[in-house]
C-alpha cells in the first residue's frame, strides 16, 4: 500500500509556536456537510462535480504505529494490508474484484496508507450513476471500520509480501530521515517505531495480536467517513446516518496518547555514524512545540508558517550567496523549516563541508551567521524576495479558482480538519486569504520571530559521517568549545546583494509575414515571422480555465549534435552548468527566480539530444515579462561570475573521486547493453569537468539557442490573440537569425542495440537489507494505429494484473510488479516494454520462472473475457478522466501540438472508441509482438 498519500502533506507539514486564542479564524466552506453520530463516527460530505459522475470514498483511522505494543511493531500496517484481503461482505480477494469489474482498479483508485499516526482508507474516482453501486461503496466502509476478517490462511499469505515492502521501505534515503527524526524525538516511543515494523513481529506474531490492537483501536469515536464528488450531499448524509450508526460506540475506550520527547535542559549533542552515509556534514535542528489545534484554524497560523519559512530562505539565501564567493570553509549549506508530524516545529540547517577543510570550522560559518541574524535582523529588501519564494513553495502565484477544485482537494480539507484540526475552509477561499496574509506580512511582524527561532528553540547539534570517516569527527567537547568561541565573536550585517534586473528587449519589432490554419489542429494557426522563426499558436476559449494562462515552449534544432563533437563529455558538463545557473542581462537564474517582476514565471533551459529548449509559463499579469525574458534568454544571456563554475567542477570532481557504488557500475553496464555507448550518455570523467572553461560555457549556449539552426515558438494561451501578436512581434520577432550554428554530427537518437535473448546479472555489496532486482526488457515494433496502442494499453493492464497476483499474491515474492509499454509514433512503432522487480536473493529464480511462464501463457491464450471487460471498463473510463482533466492543463494543450508537430502524434485520436472495439485476439496478438522482439534480462544483487 502506499506509505504515504501526497494530498495530505500541504497541511499536515504546517507547524507554528502556540498563539493566542483569540486569532482570526478562518471561514467555513458552508458546502461541506459534516456531523457526529452517536457512536462518535465523524463524517464529512462535498458534492464537487470536477470531475463529474465520479466520488472519492474515504474512511480515516485517526491511529497508527505508535498505537502498537512491542510485540505488535508493524501490524498496524499489516492490518491495512489485510483490509483488501478479506472484509465481512466480500470475504478473500472478492471486493477487489467486484470494483474490478466496475472501473475501478487496485493501486490506481483503491489503496491505503498507514504513518505513525494514522491509518486512512480510500476508493477514488468511483462511478456513482448507479445508487446500487454507491451503497456497496458505503458497506466497504463500514466493514474497513470493524469487519476485517484477518483469516489465519491470509495472514500466513500476506507476510511475504509485507517482507518484500520492508526490505524495499529501509533504503539509504530512508534509513537517513529516520535518523533525523530519531534526533528529534530521542527519548520518546517515537524512535521505537518505523509503521513498517520489526521483520522478527511480522514473521512470528500470532492472529489474536493484531486481532487485539485492531479491536482495541478501529472504534467510532477514532473514524471519519469522507465522500466527495458528484453526489446529493443531502442524500449521501442520510445513507451515511442510516448505514454507519450500528456501529457499536466503544466502552471505556483507551485514549490515543501523544508521544513526544521528553523536555530538553540545554542543547543536546548526538552524533550519527552510519555506513549507508555518503557525505560528511554538520546539522542542527532548532525544535519548537507545534500549536494547539484549536489555532490551526486561524489565519495567524498560517502568518506564522509564512514568517517562519521567511526566516529560513533568507538564512539559506546569505549562506549560499557567501559560498558563492569562495571565500566560507562550507561546499553547501542549507536552512529548511518543516514539521514532525503535528508534534514539533522544526528548522534544520544542514552544512556540507569542502574536502580538503576541517569538519570542526563549519561551526564558525554557522555560529556568526546566527548571532548576525540575531543581532541586525532581516532586510526589507530580503523580505520581499523571501515572500515570492515561500509563494512558490506553497504553489501560491498558480491561480485557483472554484472551477478548478477536485475531489482530491476538498477531500484533503476534510481529512486535515479530522486528524489536525485545520479549517473546513473552501481551498479557492483559502488560497486568495494566504496570498493575502504573505503580501501582509512587514518587518515589524518577523522581529520578534528571530528571537523565537533563532534563540528560545530547543537546539540539537549532530555531526553526520560515514565510518570511515569518523576520525575526523568533532569531539563533543570541541564542539561546545568552539561555538562558545564563535559566538564570542563580533559580527557585522551580512544583508543579501539584490538587485533590480532590468528586463528592457533593445531591438527593433519584427512582424509577422505569413500565417494559416494548421491541418487537423483545431484553433492552431501557423506565423511566420520576418526572422524566419516559425509560431504554432493556440488559442483557448477565455472561459476554458486552464493554468496558467500561457504557457510557452521554444524549440532549436541543435542540442548535442550541434555540440563540439571532439570534447562532447566537456560540452555535457558545460551543459549542466547553464542548466542551473544561466541567466540574462547581468542576473543569474536564481537572482531571477527571486525578482518580484519575474516571480511567478517558470524558466526552464534544456539541452537535448536534438534540441534544445526553453520554456516559460507564466500568469496574465505576467505574460508581457514572459516574453521579455525569453527574449532576452536568447539574445543577452549572463553566466555567474566569480567561483561559481570552479565550485560545480570541485563538486563534481569530488564525486567522482569517491568509490563508484556498485549498483551505479551495474546501472551503467546496463545502459551501454541496452543502448550501446552512445555519446549522448556517455559517463563524465574527471577530465572532461576539468576542461570545462567559462569559454567553452559560453560556446555551448551560444551552439545549443542559435535561431540560426532554426527556431520554432509552440504558444497555448487563453490571452487575446492581438495581444500575444503584439508580444511575438515586440519580442520573438525581433530576435536576430544569430550566427550560423555550423556543420551539425548525425547521431540519431538512443534506441535500444541488444539483439535476441540475453542476460546480463551482477553482485554488489551489501549496504543494508540482501536483495535482487530483476529487469526484463523487450525491443520490439508495433504498428501505431489506434486499434494497436489501444491493445498495448489492454496488454499492460492485463499482463500487470496477472503478474501482481502470481508473483506477489501467490509467491508473497515482491511488493510491486507491473507490465509497462510505449510505442513510438514518430520511429515508425518502435516498442519497449518493460517488467522489474525486486525481491530476495534465494527466491528470484523461481520468480523469473514464473515470470516467463506467465507472458507467454497470455501471448498463446490472450486474455479472458473477464479480463477484457474489466480492463476495457477501467480504460474507458480513465482516458475520458485524463482528457476532462488535460483540458484544464495549458502546458498540456500545448504539448498536444507540439507532439503532433514534432512527432506525428494525432490528437484527435480516438483511443475510447479503440477501446470499446478491441477483442481478446486483437489483445493477443499484440501482447505476442511486443514481447516477441530482443529480450534482455538484468539481474542485480546485493547480499
Amino acid at each position: 500500500m502506499q506509505f504515504l498519500k501526497t494530498l495530505f502533506i500541504t497541511s499536515a507539514t504546517l507547524a507554528l509556536g502556540a498563539l493566542s486564542l483569540t486569532a482570526q479564524p478562518l471561514p467555513v466552506d458552508r458546502q461541506i456537510k459534516t456531523g457526529t453520530l452517536d457512536n462518535g463516527l465523524t463524517y464529512y460530505i462535498r458534492h464537487n462535480a470536477n470531475p463529474a459522475g465520479v466520488a472519492d470514498f474515504y474512511i480515516v483511522h485517526n491511529v497508527g504505529a505508535l498505537q502498537e505494543e512491542d510485540n505488535q511493531n508493524g501490524l498496524a500496517h499489516f492490518l491495512e494490508h489485510m483490509a483488501f484481503n478479506g472484509i465481512k461482505h466480500f470475504p478473500d480477494k472478492q471486493m477487489l474484484e467486484f470494483l474490478g469489474r466496475n472501473g475501478v482498479r487496485f493501486g490506481a483508485n483503491v489503496n491505503a496508507f498507514t504513518s505513525k499516526s494514522e491509518t486512512c482508507y480510500h476508493i477514488d474516482k468511483a462511478p456513482v450513476a448507479r445508487e446500487s453501486f454507491v451503497d456497496s461503496l458505503l458497506l466497504i466502509l463500514h466493514d474497513w471500520s470493524g469487519d476485517i476478517l484477518c483469516e489465519q490462511d491470509e495472514l500466513d499469505n500476506e507476510r511475504g509480501v509485507i517482507r518484500e515492502e520492508w526490505r524495499r521501505g529501509f533504503d539509504s534515503r530512508r534509513t537517513l530521515f529516520t535518523s533525523q527524526t530519531n534526533l528529534v524525538y530521542q527519548g520518546s516511543k517515537q524512535t521505537k517505531r518505523t509503521v513498517l515494523g520489526s521483520l522478527d513481529v511480522i514473521n512470528n506474531f500470532k492472529r489474536e495480536d493484531i486481532l487485539d490492537f485492531y479491536h482495541k483501536w478501529y472504534r467510532p469515536d477514532l473514524q471519519a467517513i469522507i465522500v466527495v464528488g458528484d453526489i446529493d450531499a443531502d442524500k449521501m448524509e442520510q445513507k451515511i446516518i442510516s448505514k454507519f450508526s450500528d456501529i457499536p460506540k466503544a466502552v471505556n475506550p483507551t485514549p490515543k496518547e501523544v508521544y513526544r520527547a521528553p523536555e530538553a535542559n540545554g542543547p543536546i549533542f548526538e552524533n550519527l555514524i552510519d555506513s549507508t552515509l555518503s557525505f560528511s556534514a554538520l546539522k542542527i535542528f532548532y525544535r519548537m512545540p507545534y500549536p494547539d489545534r484549536e489555532v490551526r484554524s486561524t489565519e495567524e497560523f498560517y502568518k506564522d508558517l509564512y514568517i517562519r519559512d521567511i526566516l529560513a530562505n533568507v538564512m539559506t539565501e546569505r549562506m549560499k550567496e557567501q559560498i558563492r564567493s569562495g571565500k566560507e570553509a562550507p561546499k553547501s549549506a542549507v536552512m529548511v523549516n518543516y514539521s514532525e508530524a503535528k508534534d514539533y516545529y522544526v528548522d534544520l540547517y544542514t552544512i556540507l563541508g569542502r574536502k580538503d577543510a576541517r569538519m570542526i570550522d563549519l561551526i564558525d560559518f554557522y555560529a556568526q551567521n546566527e548571532k548576525s541574524m540575531i543581532e541586525y535582523g532581516i532586510s526589507n529588501d530580503e523580505l520581499e524576495t523571501s515572500k515570492a519564494l515561500v509563494k512558490r513553495r506553497y504553489h501560491l502565484e498558480r491561480p485557483k479558482s472554484e472551477a478548478s477544485l477536485t475531489n482530491e482537494d476538498f477531500v484533503g480539507v476534510c481529512h486535515n480538519n479530522f486528524v489536525s484540526g485545520d479549517a473546513l475552509c473552501n481551498p479557492a477561499v483559502m488560497h486568495e486569504i494566504q496570498n493575502r496574509i504573505i503580501k501582509e506580512i512587514s518587518l515589524e511582524d518577523v522581529k520578534p520571530y528571530i528571537r523565537k527561532v533563532f534563540v528560545e528553540s530547543d537546539k540539537i547539534y549532530s555531526w553526520f559521517a560515514n565510518p570511515k570517516d569518523k576520525g575526523k569527527v568533532p569531539s563533543m567537547e570541541d564542539t561546545k568549545a568552539r561555538l562558545q568561541e564563535a559566538r564570542a565573536k563580533d559580527v557585522k550585517p551580512n544583508y543579501l546583494t539584490l538587485n533590480k534586473i532590468d528586463l528592457t528587449v533593445n531591438a527593433s519589432e519584427g512582424s509577422i509575414v505569413k500565417e494559416r490554419a494548421v491541418k487537423g489542429l483545431e484553433g492552431t494557426r501557423e506565423w511566420i515571422l520576418s526572422n524566419g522563426a516559425k509560431v504554432y499558436w493556440t488559442a483557448v476559449k477565455e472561459d476554458v480555465k486552464a493554468a496558467p494562462d500561457l504557457s510557452m515552449i521554444i524549440y532549436f534544432d541543435t542540442g548535442c549534435n550541434a555540440l563540439p563533437q571532439d570534447k562532447l563529455g566537456s560540452a555535457l558538463f558545460a551543459g549542466e552548468f547553464i542548466k542551473a545557473d544561466a541567466g540574462f542581462s547581468g542576473a543569474t537564474n536564481g537572482e531571477i527566480g527571486k525578482d518580484p517582476d519575474c516571480s511567478e514565471i517558470t524558466r526552464s533551459l534544456r539541452i537535448g539530444g536534438n534540441f534544445a529548449s526553453l520554456l516559460t509559463n507564466a500568469p496574465e499579469k505576467k505574460a508581457e515579462n514572459a516574453f521579455r525574458m525569453a527574449a532576452l534568454t536568447v539574445t543577452n544571456p549572463y553566466f555567474p561570475q566569480g567561483k561559481a563554475l570552479e565550485q560545480m567542477k570541485d563538486k563534481k570532481l569530488e564525486s567522482l573521486s569517491e568509490p563508484k557504488k556498485d549498483a551505479a557500475r551495474f546501472n551503467q553496464a546496463c545502459d551501454s547493453l541496452i543502448y550501446g555507448k552512445h555519446p549522448w550518455s556517455i559517463d563524465i570523467d574527471s577530465t572532461d569537468v576539468e576542461g570545462v572553461s567559462m569559454d567553452l560555457v559560453k560556446e555551448v549556449y551560444s551552439k545549443a539557442f542559435n535561431p540560426s539552426a532554426g527556431m520554432t515558438i509552440y504558444i497555448a494561451s487563453n490571452i487575446g490573440e492581438e495581444r500575444i501578436k503584439e508580444y511575438v512581434r515586440k519580442y520573438i520577432a525581433s530576435i536576430p537569425a544569430g550566427v550560423k550554428v555550423g556543420k551539425k554530427a548525425k547521431v540519431k537518437g538512443r534506441v535500444p542495440v541488444f539483439k535476441g535473448r540475453q542476460e546480463f546479472s551482477m553482485t554488489g555489496k551489501k549496504e543494508i537489507n540482501p536483495f535482487t532486482v530483476v529487469a526484463r526488457l523487450f525491443s520490439s515494433k508495433v504498428k501505431p494505429t489506434a486499434e494497436n496502442l489501444a491493445a498495448v494499453d489492454f496488454t499492460d493492464y492485463i499482463l500487470s494484473q496477472r503478474l501482481l497476483y502470481q508473483i506477489r499474491e501467490q509467491r508473497g515474492g515482491t511488493y510491486s510488479i507491473r507490465f509497462n509499454s510505449s510505442v513510438s509514433i514518430k520511429d515508425k512503432g518502435r516498442s519497449e516494454s518493460e517488467i522489474t522487480f525486486k525481491t530476495r536473493p534465494d527466491l528470484y529464480r523461481i520468480l523469473v520462472g514464473d515470470l516467463d511462464d506467465v507472458v507467454s501463457g497470455f501471448c498463446a491464450e490472450g486474455p479472458t473475457t473477464k479480463e477484457l471487460e474489466e480492463a476495457r471498463k477501467w480504460l474507458v473510463k480513465n482516458e475520458r478522466e485524463s482528457q476532462a482533466r488535460k483540458s484544464k492543463v495549458m502546458t498540456h494543450l500545448n504539448s498536444k501540438v507540439v507532439n503532433y508537430v514534432r512527432n506525428g502524434v494525432d490528437p484527435n485520436m480516438d483511443l475510447v472508441s479503440a477501446y470499446e472495439s478491441i477483442t481478446a485476439e486483437d489483445v493477443r496478438k499484440v501482447a505476442e509482438k511486443l514481447t516477441s522482439g530482443n529480450i534482455l534480462t538484468t539481474i542485480y544483487t546485493e547480499e
